[in-house]
């Protein structure tokens, strides 16, 4: 019989060899992809505390009022910083601005200027959250249930207060982390796990 005749392909132990060969790379590579996102998740949330910290020491350096902006939904985080001499409004008031604004007109709208523009000083851009991780929610003054959704706000004071924050994160293997931030110092909490916000 020649050479050509003869049927190519793989014998049993061949194609058994391939396979011990594909799981033993798999029992090394996923754990190290897990051990990445836990890191992940850990860098981003003292990365967080460390935005949350600069923004209260540079808003009693500069005698001014900031804001830490988190876009939930895209997991994007950043620093604005507000006109001199702002205040906060009340729920009346912010519902108030709101109506007046719908009233204005496309050219009106363009020509407001907005209280609050990027802090280039804290964040020179807006921070996204690395790739498996998430934001879960985020609690502020302004919500009272934790928001899952949209855009969240925690105003920091030039006389040393920032208003309560807990950022709740979690990475694509469901772990979660919690960041409490204290409203006095400014300093965060990290917690391995969510904790709800009357711990």
């Amino acid at each position: 019989m020649s050479r050509s005749n003869v049927a190519s392909g793989f014998t049993l132990i061949e194609v058994l060899v391939v396979v011990a060969l594909i799981g033993l790379i798999m029992s090394i590579a996923v754990p190290n992809v897990t051990l990445a996102l836990k890191v992940n998740l850990s860098n981003s949330s003292r990365e967080l505390a460390s935005t949350i910290r600069s923004t209260y020491d540079e808003s009693i350096l500069k005698g001014q009022v900031y804001r830490v902006a988190f876009d939930i939904e895209k997991g994007e985080y950043w620093v604005e910083q507000g006109e001199r001499g702002f205040l906060i409004r009340s729920e009346e008031q912010a519902e108030e601005e709101r109506r007046r604004q719908e009233r204005l007109t496309e050219e009106e709208r363009a020509k407001k200027k907005e209280p609050f523009t990027l802090a280039r000083a804290v964040t020179k851009s807006k921070r996204k959250l690395p790739k498996g991780v998430h934001f879960s929610d985020v609690i502020t003054a302004h919500t009272r249930d934790p928001q899952k959704a949209g855009m969240g706000y925690a105003h920091v004071f030039p006389h040393g207060f920032i208003e309560k924050l807990v950022i709740h994160l979690k990475d694509d293997y469901d772990r979660a982390s919690t960041l409490v931030v204290n409203p006095v110092t400014g300093k965060s909490r990290l917690f391995e796990r969510y904790v709800a916000e009357g711990f």
